[in-house]
């Protein structure tokens, strides 16, 4: 082939390279907008603009199979009184246009055992106090000598009791007790001085046979669990999704969702979701208006998000998320401050289907190890509680907490101390 030939097929090919190059990158570019696009459209509106009031700080919750929105704040910073319900998000039924109660700043509102239950508030001062309603209309006292006077708090069904968390007291301190009860009647004190400090606007939730605490005030970007609510354990001390407070946190799809917040006068509409409390993965960032002090709550497979206080005015629109196509999980055989846990070895004796998982600690410290099935689903709890430094062997007899073998296939154990954390995948033969 002659030299011209050469230089000109050399030319051609990098001129069909050139023109073909472009191409290769709109396509990249679309794909990736696409796939970064895929989330927001999983959120679907059920309605902008419920028949209840624009509104924020208000109870939402999910009652005798319905969606509620029960009182709130609306733009003139006046207490609402009304109580409404859905089956669909989008048409709401009046249940109650005035219920003197929810006059009241700082009280919660919790289903339990088939009514609902107001807990405390403050109107000049601060109640001690419990009532019950069926309906959401007609109100009854129960007691009014609970033991603690509160608002602000966090209230919570769990294991067949009632819970209250934190918040502040007659005196207007702040308090980190912990308060059940199995009726509404009789309350007793799990503990006076939780692990985590005394706090206000802090989340808690159901998760995983835990009670869990989420952050709080202006400034807590702490989470912390327990089982009995006397024993707490630091999850994580800095780990929370970004500086915002005034968020959210519901469960769904077997994992915890941070939704919404503020800090100062930034609001967000950023969604994360997490199966252990320490790493939160920021997905399904939604399409509906940044917003804080909103409703979050799961209802006929569905997280929902509805009202809330937005960046001029507050909101009354409401949306869902339609099933996550893909949850992604914490990252797989990776740890974070891996200083004081060491894995020796995880080792399976196939003829008596027993995993046994050898570690040493650095020194003494309150350790929990909990198996994940890939999707996030919780197996069961191998560990959980404070070791001695040195080697420790814990086994797992491949069955979920219930005592069900678990099928063959990878799964994914997690061990978490205050100061580390540490995710490995294993698999059962």
């Amino acid at each position: 082939m002659s030299r011209s030939n050469v230089i000109k097929n050399w030319f051609q090919a990098r001129k069909f390279a050139l023109v073909r190059f472009p191409y290769c990158l709109w396509f990249l570019f679309i794909m990736l907008v696409s796939i970064s696009g895929q989330a927001q459209k999983n959120w679907q509106i059920a309605t902008n603009q419920a028949q209840w009031s624009p509104r924020y700080s208000f109870s939402a919750l999910v009652f005798k199979d319905k969606m509620w929105v029960i009182g709130g704040v609306t733009a003139d910073d006046v207490r609402q009184t009304d109580v409404w319900n859905s089956t669909d998000g989008a048409t709401w039924t009046l249940a109650a246009d005035t219920v003197s109660l929810l006059k009241r700043l700082g009280f919660t509102i919790i289903p339990f055992k088939g009514a609902l239950y107001l807990l405390g508030g403050a109107i000049f001062e601060t109640f001690g106090d419990v009532w019950r309603s069926e309906n959401g209309a007609h109100w009854t006292q129960v007691t009014d000598s609970t033991g603690w006077w509160r608002q602000f708090h966090s209230a919570i069904v769990h294991n067949n009791k009632m819970w209250i968390l934190g918040g502040y007291n007659e005196n207007g301190k702040k308090c980190n007790d912990v308060w059940y009860s199995s009726d509404g009647i009789t309350w007793k004190q799990a503990t006076g001085a939780a692990g985590w400090s005394a706090r206000i606007y802090h989340t808690s939730v159901s998760y995983d046979n835990k009670i869990w605490v989420i952050g709080g005030g202006f400034n807590e970007k702490d989470s912390w669990y327990s089982v009995d609510g006397k024993s707490w354990i630091l999850a994580t001390n800095n780990n929370l999704p970004q500086n915002i407070y005034l968020y959210n946190v519901a469960t769904y799809a077997n994992k915890m969702w941070f939704t919404g917040g503020q800090w100062n006068s930034s609001f967000y509409n950023t969604v994360y979701h997490s199966i252990d409390g320490i790493h939160w993965v920021n997905e399904y960032s939604g399409s509906w208006q940044a917003r804080s002090f909103h409703g979050a709550l799961e209802y006929k497979k569905k997280l929902w998000i509805m009202g809330g206080k937005g960046s001029s005015v507050p909101l009354n629109d409401v949306w869902y998320l339609n099933g996550p196509i893909s949850i992604q999980n914490p990252p797989i055989n990776r740890s974070i401050n891996y200083t004081n846990i060491t894995i020796e070895s995880i080792t399976q004796q196939r003829n008596r289907r027993t995993v046994q998982v050898n570690y040493a600690l650095a020194k003494r410290l309150p350790i929990r190890i909990s198996l994940f099935s890939i999707t996030g689903r919780t197996i069961t709890t191998l560990c959980n509680g404070t070791k001695e430094k040195g080697r420790h062997t814990v086994q797992w007899d491949c069955c979920d907490t219930k005592g069900r073998p678990v099928p063959k296939g990878y799964y994914i154990m997690h061990l978490f101390t205050p100061e580390d954390r540490v995710v490995k995948k294993m698999i059962v033969l």
